[in-house]
């Protein structure tokens, strides 16, 4: 007990760094929710204006008309392919469309069988050309020795679209939702930036200071005193998690959000455990106060950076997705995402969050046992 109430007298020394990043998560939290930050509901797929050219006006030409009238606005023209590229590049259309004379044989053919012109300018049109693979792959499956089943296509082209609608209801967000999401997202920042500087820094102390001398004199085994320490870790991590959602409930009274903060607040408990188990590992490599204070910022900022807290992950390279794979804050974003859209999958982020912090333990075990045979 001697050990637990040691850790948290030398924690409540910190208490104005503690108090100093909670409000620095306040203004954040304020500037979310007066409208920053509109994180991944900055682009909703819409509608584009598309001028086509149908040189070939067989059943399957118009049938790609009809998919691409399905949500989309349409202008059926005879221009050529200078002027298409002239209105493309003016803004008048956002892409432009001419069907091949001899479209159905292309296409049997699995060659060429469209002049897709398309503005750099508008994201839509790019994701157009997605729409007409996807179009074209379907034709390929119904073609029997160039004779397409039209019906068949439709009914088939239909049911994509029908599934686009669904999977748009249910992943895009208002704007209240997204900065709920936001909000939660940030708390890997500044619980992470807050438990590696504090319970680093204490744990320092209690390397150098007389706690641990007294402890390893005294009848106190080292099973219990590292239970003791991580008891102590363990409160001031649920510390943390009450004060970032005491905030997060009373940024709900001020600007009237509907915060449900159940999952949100297990995946929060989740990632804080895995913290603490990151702060002992790096402690048990260096503990250095330097090497601690700099972990804290740099380590925490950089990880938020790369793992979508700070930029929407569907915005970040492939490349840096990989490195973000090797920190538990990437499958913390990934788990408030589910909670968000109301999807499944959100324990399964939380079983491998789980198994960093037992990685980081074993981890940290054997560095201490191997620095100990040193000394």
């Amino acid at each position: 007990m001697t050990v637990f109430k040691a850790f948290l007298k030398n924690a409540a020394t910190m208490k104005m760094v503690f108090i100093g990043y909670i409000l620095l998560f306040a203004v954040m939290a304020v500037f979310n929710s007066s409208g920053g930050r509109q994180g991944e509901d900055i682009f909703v797929e819409s509608p584009v204006y598309l001028a086509v050219v149908d040189n070939a006006k067989t059943e399957l030409s118009k049938s790609l008309i009809q998919y691409l009238e399905t949500k989309n606005y349409v202008d059926i023209v005879e221009d050529g392919i200078d002027e298409l590229r002239e209105n493309t590049y003016t803004g008048k259309y956002s892409g432009a469309i001419v069907i091949k004379k001899d479209f159905d044989e292309l296409i049997s053919s699995k060659r060429k069988a469209i002049e897709f012109i398309n503005s750099s300018k508008d994201i839509s049109s790019v994701l157009m050309g997605l729409k007409l693979k996807t179009f074209f792959s379907a034709a390929t499956i119904v073609d029997s020795d160039g004779k397409f089943n039209i019906d068949t296509l439709n009914k088939a082209m239909n049911e994509e679209v029908k599934v686009e609608m669904l999977k748009s209801n249910s992943e895009v967000m208002d704007d209240e939702n997204m900065k709920i999401l936001n909000y939660f997202n940030f708390t890997a920042y500044i619980s992470l930036a807050m438990i590696i500087l504090i319970i680093g820094s204490v744990m320092v102390d209690f390397a150098e200071g007389k706690v641990m001398t007294r402890s390893r004199v005294s009848k106190i085994g080292g099973a219990r005193y590292n239970i003791s320490l991580y008891a102590g870790q363990m409160v001031l991590g649920a510390i943390t998690i009450a004060a970032l959602i005491a905030l997060g409930l009373l940024s709900n009274m001020i600007f009237g959000y509907s915060l449900t903060v159940g999952k949100y607040v297990i995946n929060l408990a989740v990632f804080t455990v895995s913290g603490i188990t990151m702060t002992n590992l790096i402690f048990n490599i260096s503990n250095n106060k330097n090497v601690i204070n700099i972990a804290s910022t740099v380590l925490s900022l950089g990880i938020s950076f790369i793992s979508g807290v700070m930029v929407p992950i569907k915005y970040l390279s492939s490349t840096v997705i990989n490195v973000a794979r090797f920190f538990p804050t990437y499958y913390f974003v990934k788990a408030n995402e589910m909670v968000a859209t109301q999807s499944g999958g959100v324990w399964k982020y939380l079983l491998i969050i789980i198994g960093f912090s037992l990685a980081y333990v074993i981890l940290g075990t054997v560095i201490y046992k191997l620095k100990s045979k040193e000394i």
